[in-house]
């Protein structure tokens, strides 16, 4: 055949299809837990179901004295930090990003962890960073480590990222993805990371079927 195949895919956009299965088939006990449930409105609503007994325990670290965020609009170079689809790809914006974490690196103890938008945009930063000697200026100050693609490849990274943490006093950066294999799951404790960069925002490709479909 000649013609170009088509799929037909069915996606359920709600977990309380799901849930309220489950209370049909009286399940006596559902347990949800997570560190990512609060405001617990919201969950419960998406869920469809009632929950009676609901659990928050405090956060690990006094947020008011050991927690700060921030955005930061440009890089030492005055070039604005903007990461847009349109932007992201600048080599002026791309090069004053590298600067910036190279300053950060040089600052803050122990771990960094740089979170990007999507494993492409890694990639090429990443790339340009090495071709134009800015990857060698973060080096410097602390060895990167990439997020790689496939999870047999996972253990050696954590294991080496974690031996550089302690090897000679400079920490090291691991350059990660949102929504990948890092940055959902994994707690990274104490000296593991000191500071989080957010490269841009997380938003799902407005392209994508599950965005536009209706």
């Amino acid at each position: 055949r000649t013609e170009t195949p088509r799929t037909l895919c069915l996606w359920c956009f709600s977990g309380s299809v799901a849930m309220r299965e489950l209370r049909e088939r009286e399940v006596r006990s559902v347990i949800i837990t997570s560190g990512t449930l609060s405001p617990f409105e919201g969950t419960i609503e998406a869920f469809g179901i009632p929950f009676p007994v609901v659990l928050e325990n405090s956060h690990v670290i006094d947020t008011r004295r050991q927690l700060w965020g921030g955005v930061l609009t440009c890089g030492p170079e005055s070039v604005p930090l903007n990461a847009c689809y349109d932007r992201r790809g600048d080599p002026a914006y791309i090069k004053d990003l590298g600067r910036a974490v190279a300053f950060f690196a040089g600052q803050v103890p122990d771990g960094m962890l740089l979170a990007f938008q999507s494993y492409a945009m890694k990639e090429t930063v990443i790339r340009f960073w090495r071709q134009t000697g800015v990857l060698e200026e973060i080096t410097h100050a602390k060895p990167v480590f990439e997020e790689p693609r496939f999870h047999s490849e996972m253990k050696l990274t954590m294991d080496n990222y974690n031996s550089a943490l302690t090897a000679d006093g400079r920490g090291a950066i691991l350059a990660a993805v949102c929504r990948g294999k890092l940055c959902e799951g994994i707690d990274f404790t104490d000296r593991q990371c000191r500071m989080v960069l957010m490269i841009g925002i997380p938003y799902p490709p407005k392209n994508d079927m599950r965005v536009t479909a209706p």
